[in-house]
């Protein structure tokens, strides 16, 4: 018996561990779960920004005199902005860190989102959106820091469960156009919007870390343990180290031979976001298209036709379920399976939407809905897939380089639900891109929770002989 321990108190004495079994003993507690709010509320920011100008576009046009080319265009601009910001993003928060990268990215959201409300010629308010998506256009940095900030076996349903917010996001603009958009107008709503971008900012300025992760492949070991401890305080969990043992990999000598062995995943992954971004906005723009209601006016014969906020409102919460099965499936059916299951579905009820003209007002609805629920699911795995693929000395660029690709997808979407297409046309391509997707899913690498250099069977001894438990929830 003495024997078996000697391993443990030697590692005790030494008092210097990995950074897998450092988040071991940090656990998962109150820390942990700050850590998903404030990824999560920027999460939520994002979906109000995005689905902001679905809302705001038939006043806008209005009140601008816009065509309906200037429309498809204002439509593509913060996408077009998009396009510019990740690799930017992604090359700054590799070689100057996630946190300042993250508040820097929330603060140009939040400007140009204010700057949206007070723009006051069709030229300005371009610009505005324009700065809203190049800021928008690193969020996903909110995923890569979760990520790392969490234990591994617990990272992917914690990670997964960021999307929960996503559709907070989506319903909060829905309910702030029901109740303010007539009253205060498109200005006014635009404010709205920018609100859940203030609220992420002061959480995470005042809470959010920076990555143990990034620090430690930096050379700053001292840095990356006063993270570790601060998350270990937040859990209530006293640590039985002192210390962390450098990186195996020295970055800037490793990089370049990390990008040759990635280079098929990272075009796989590239061509597959490219695809989930454009099918999912597809959804999304063609809800306020297809689930309207008619409304009969005062005027003799005079007839309107006006959105169905509580088929939207359905359609928006169906992203919760979304959610919940990515965290009930994503680990039971892998990574891989998941994606193509669910792209899988997702592709046939963008095939029914062909038929949008011919089904009763119900079934179309149902497959509106359907169509949401079943893409962003998949979504949500591409989202937990992607960064657990990429090592971190290159995790940061290798997802911004996706969420390139994403933005093109985005840029497409306005144009494929135009009159420009057809009915049939448009749901064709979706389901044939949704087919892809799918494939392409299955082609990724399958990525499952590694602890490289934690022993679970000597870490629950040492537990035992030092009479402390992790706090674990």
């Amino acid at each position: 018996q003495l024997r078996t321990f000697q391993p443990v108190f030697l590692d005790a004495m030494q008092r210097h561990v990995g950074i897998n079994q450092a988040f071991q003993e940090a656990g998962v507690g109150y820390g942990s779960l700050l850590i998903i709010l404030i990824a999560g509320m920027i999460f939520c920011a994002d979906s109000a920004e995005i689905s902001l100008i679905t809302y705001m576009i038939k006043d806008v046009q209005e009140s601008f005199g816009l065509s309906d080319a200037e429309v498809i265009l204002l439509e593509q601009v913060a996408f077009a902005g998009q396009l510019l910001g990740p690799v930017w993003w992604g090359r700054w928060a590799d070689c100057w860190g996630r946190r300042p990268t993250i508040l820097l990215c929330a603060c140009t959201v939040m400007g140009f989102g204010i700057i949206t409300a007070c723009a006051q010629t069709f030229s300005q308010l371009m610009v505005a959106r324009a700065g809203v998506g190049f800021g928008i256009s690193g969020i996903f940095l909110s995923v890569d820091i979760a990520c790392e900030l969490l234990p591994k076996e617990s990272a992917g349903r914690l990670s997964s469960a960021l999307n929960f917010f996503w559709p907070f996001g989506s319903v909060f603009t829905i309910l702030c156009a029901y109740l303010f958009l007539d009253i205060w107008g498109w200005r006014g709503l635009a404010c709205c919007a920018a609100f859940p971008m203030f609220s992420a900012l002061g959480l995470a300025y005042a809470f959010l870390p920076e990555s143990p992760h990034w620090l430690l492949e930096q050379g700053r070991k001292e840095e990356a343990m006063q993270s570790i401890q601060h998350l270990a305080q937040l859990n209530g969990v006293k640590l039985n180290f002192e210390g962390l043992r450098s990186s195996k990999i020295a970055p800037a000598e490793q990089a370049g031979s990390i990008w040759r062995r990635q280079q098929r995943n990272l075009l796989i992954l590239m061509s597959l976001w490219l695809f989930m971004a454009m099918n999912y906005l597809c959804t999304v723009l063609l809800g306020p298209m297809v689930l309207t209601k008619t409304v009969v006016q005062d005027e003799p014969n005079a007839v309107r036709q006006d959105m169905d906020f509580f088929a939207l409102s359905i359609s928006s919460a169906s992203e919760i379920l979304s959610v919940a099965l990515c965290i009930l499936l994503v680990d039971r059916w892998g990574r891989r399976h998941f994606q193509a299951v669910l792209y899988s579905i997702a592709g046939l009820a963008a095939l029914l939407l062909g038929f949008r003209n011919e089904l009763p007002y119900p079934a179309v609805a149902a497959v509106v809905i359907v169509a949401r629920c079943t893409s962003f699911s998949a979504g949500c795995g591409s989202w937990l897939h992607t960064p657990e693929v990429f090592p971190v000395q290159v995790r940061a660029t290798g997802h911004a380089a996706c969420n390139m690709m994403a933005n093109v997808g985005r840029l497409l979407a306005p144009l494929l639900v135009s009159p420009y297409f057809s009915p049939a046309a448009c749901s064709g391509i979706m389901a044939s891109s949704l087919g892809c997707a799918a494939m392409l899913a299955l082609a990724a690498p399958e990525t499952a929770a590694r602890t490289d250099d934690f022993n679970p069977s000597a870490y629950k001894a040492l537990r035992q002989v030092s009479g402390q438990g992790a706090c674990h929830c």
